[in-house]
């Protein structure tokens, strides 16, 4: 979900809804109002989609999926008993659901309810979407540099096809160039709307599934939006020299996996919008395509209703690309620093939050008493002048212990401002429009104070005029020392892009955090990827204001962002290892991922309250590219682990037949179900009450020596009892499994915060889980 674009968010945080048996929606307008609704169909009307085999979990972990010819005829058919206007149908789905999408009164869907075909039906939800540096600091460096790392294993992704679903994408962009790569893989089965000049080794389909948004057109999948080609080129762009925006941040761009192969499908709007039928399909598209990897950066608008995941389509999507082997990477959400806040939070899914780089866009704001603190500036003048000038601000109040800072809007009076520094506060005023007005004003330069939960590079500015953007803590600082003295002054100074800026990555701000709510005994999110300020491909009509030329890069900021990074990692590691399940990948990326900032210590959080980042904001920690190539012990699941877990968190046998569709319905009953503690994942999370004693159960499969041994490693706060046994794990082939316990017991007075670590050590390999802790009274 990307983020650069506004200055300020409302934070919601999700009700949590009690699961009950899925039903039919009326309109808030009355029942004639026209909505889009996905219509789900009983398998064993007409044998639609019949099953090769008598137990469903036989039918998840073989990936049984039928289709069946002229099937969208069928479900017109369907469909006309009660709607025989056929233009009123949207899609048929032939793999990933047993339905169709259709747009239908609420009236229309209750007389669909007495047909004896029908299953259900759920309206369509409304999602919105949610680099020179970040493959060097992420320790990606080219095969001269780096004989052992990543991309010289995986030759650079190279193979591997990464779908995104997203706002459409830039086909003649360099990013996107084809050189020296080879054809795609003879598995794949995509389309090009483009035809075949737009359309390379690169970039091998693009499709527009766009029916439910704008109807039906044979438009080619242009992004006007910018965000699909920001996406898509930090995912597996190819290597692009002199790369940069404004003058800032120029090096060599390029896509984590620089070989990999992308596919576009655009089921998002140029104004970020995206239907549920209009993703749902595109997902099918993808899976029947032939994609290794699909990348949603994209999560349900604030004010949808319910948080169910029998609702959530990305989540019933996600589950059938999970049977077919493929990794689903999907961006946690844009409403942190508020717990609660989660998108994308399926356990199949990979949910990716966002961390904030090392690299900064440098200026240093020095006050006349010879205080300087640390500001941010995109946008840098060739020539600042020397020497001191006034500041002032527009009616700075204190107001309940914080301050209330107007922005420099509205007429400003050239006698108060005139030759002076303004200190402002963020505003979501056109920035070139409001650079000439203070430029007209005679108005200096500016300091624009951060809201209090956001760091330097949680916003990207962009004002063709000399600023500082500066954290609120330091904005109180200046705003106390203008009331303290009578001839209050500051200067800029410049320094351009820095990098190895301390205490890197830390979580941003703005980076959606846990619990989740439908499955709050698994930790989410998964991961942290680069998602701050990154520097992407867009289209041409982006422009540089100050010169009127269209840009080639610019800096948005985002789980948008962060998702895309995510997606080119799990590329490389499925190029490494074709035959790992996603679960695997999963596994391997969390179980590596790093704890320590650039100063050793614990990554922080770059949001309002300082300190170590919280586990529902950062998950397993920051991914490490090269250690989850070679991970030496994976936590593995399969389909039907996650039939088991469905049936252990409350759903309805009605509810878990939703979100398996098209597979036969099951019988919780007759399945058996697993606790969300109990699901094999690779992080932990325990739920005690006093003086109580619970045993959490994992599985590890040896991918690494096949003689190989690891010892325990577990460390709880204070008033936290574990135990693991056994202790140390002698593995004698590859592929071997070994199952432990860790017994937990809550002993007395704890310390905070409540996290943990498992960590198996081998004398090669360190594989850790993160341990969350919940207290019930």
């Amino acid at each position: 979900m990307e983020f650069s674009k506004v200055h300020f968010l409302l934070f919601f945080v999700y009700s949590f809804l009690i699961l009950s048996q899925i039903s039919l929606a009326t309109s808030d307008n009355g029942n004639d109002q026209l909505k889009t609704y996905i219509v789900f169909v009983r398998d064993t009307a007409n044998r639609v989609i019949p099953a090769t085999a008598d137990d469903v979990i036989q039918n998840i972990t073989n990936n049984v999926i039928h289709k069946i010819e002229h099937l969208a005829e069928w479900y017109i058919s369907l469909l006309s008993s009660v709607v025989p206007d056929r233009s009123r149908f949207i899609y048929s789905y032939r793999s990933l659901i047993n339905g169709f999408a259709a747009q239908l009164t609420a009236q229309e869907v209750e007389e669909l309810s007495k047909q004896e075909w029908f299953a259900g039906a759920l309206p369509s939800k409304q999602y919105k979407i949610t680099t020179t540096h970040t493959p060097a600091f992420l320790g990606l460096h080219p095969p001269s540099i780096d004989p052992r790392g990543a991309w010289n294993i995986t030759n650079l992704g190279e193979g591997v096809i990464i779908g995104i679903i997203d706002t459409g994408i830039t086909p003649d962009h360099p990013s996107f160039r084809d050189d020296h790569l080879p054809p795609p893989p003879t598995k794949w089965r995509g389309h090009c709307d483009f035809g075949p000049s737009l359309c390379n080794k690169k970039l091998i389909g693009a499709r527009r599934v766009l029916n439910a948004t704008e109807g039906r057109g044979h438009y080619p999948p242009i992004d006007k939006e910018g965000h699909g080609t920001h996406v898509a080129s930090t995912a597996a762009g190819a290597f692009v020299n002199g790369a940069g925006a404004y003058g800032s941040a120029v090096g060599t761009a390029s896509g984590m996996a620089p070989r990999a192969h992308l596919a576009m499908y655009q089921a998002c709007n140029e104004y970020g919008r995206c239907d549920g039928a209009d993703v749902l399909k595109a997902m099918e598209y993808a899976i029947n395509d032939g994609v290794d990897v699909i990348s949603l950066s994209l999560g349900l608008m604030e004010n949808s209703d319910g948080h169910h995941v029998y609702e959530d389509h990305v989540a019933i999507g996600a589950f059938k690309a999970t049977l077919q082997g493929i990794v689903v990477s999907c961006a946690a959400g844009n409403s942190g620093p508020s717990l609660g806040t989660l998108n994308n939070d399926a356990p199949w899914i990979l949910t990716v939050g966002a961390s904030v780089t090392d690299r900064r866009e440098l200026v240093v704001v020095e006050l006349s008493n010879g205080t300087k603190f640390d500001g941010r500036a995109v946008m840098q003048p060739k020539n600042w002048p020397r020497g001191m000038f006034p500041l002032a601000h527009l009616g700075i109040k204190e107001l309940n212990g914080y301050l209330d800072i107007p922005p420099c809007t509205g007429k400003m009076d050239k006698r108060k401002v005139g030759g002076k520094i303004l200190v402002c506060s963020l505003d979501g005023e056109d920035p070139f429009q409001k650079s000439q007005e203070m430029r007209a004003a005679g108005v200096r330069g500016v300091i624009f104070v951060n809201l209090n939960y956001f760091g330097l590079e949680d916003i990207t500015l962009k004002y063709d005029f000399p600023y500082a953007q500066v954290l609120y803590a330091d904005g109180v600082k200046i705003f106390n020392y203008i009331n303290s003295s009578k001839n209050a002054a500051a200067t800029f100074s410049f320094r351009g892009t820095v990098m190895n800026k301390p205490h890197s990555p830390s979580l941003a701000s703005f980076s959606s955090r846990g619990p989740s709510l439908p499955f709050p005994g698994i930790l989410k999110p998964d991961i942290v990827g680069p998602g701050s300020s990154i520097l992407g491909a867009v289209p041409p009509t982006f422009l540089d204001r100050t010169t009127n030329k269209s840009l080639l890069f610019d800096f948005m900021s985002g789980t948008s962002m962060a998702t895309p990074h995510l997606s080119g990692i799990a590329a490389l590691v499925k190029k490494a290892h074709p035959n790992w399940s996603p679960a695997a990948i999963k596994s391997a990326i969390m179980t590596t991922a790093r704890i320590f900032d650039n100063n050793g210590g614990l990554i922080t959080d770059s949001g309002p309250i300082p300190g170590p980042a919280d586990l529902y904001g950062i998950g397993a920690g920051q991914v490490d590219p090269t250690r989850a190539i070679d991970p030496g012990l994976v936590y593995d699941l399969n389909g039907s682990d996650y039939i088991r877990l469905l049936c252990g968190s409350g759903l309805t046998d009605d509810q878990i037949g939703i979100i398996i569709s098209p597979l036969p319905p099951v019988t919780c009953s007759k399945v058996g179900k697993i606790s969300q503690e109990q699901l094999n994942y690779p992080s932990i999370t325990v739920s005690l009450k006093p003086n109580s004693t619970v045993v959490i159960s994992r599985t590890v499969t040896n991918v690494g020596l096949s003689a190989s041994t690891y010892q325990a490693k577990i460390n709880t706060p204070r008033g936290i009892s574990a135990v693991v046994q056994p202790a140390l794990l002698r593995f004698n082939a590859k592929n071997e499994k070994i199952t432990f316990t860790v017994t937990f017991k809550w002993t007395g007075s704890v310390s905070y915060p409540l996290r943990g670590q498992l960590v198996w050590l081998s004398s090669k390999q360190v594989v850790r889980s993160p341990i969350s802790i919940i207290l019930l009274n």
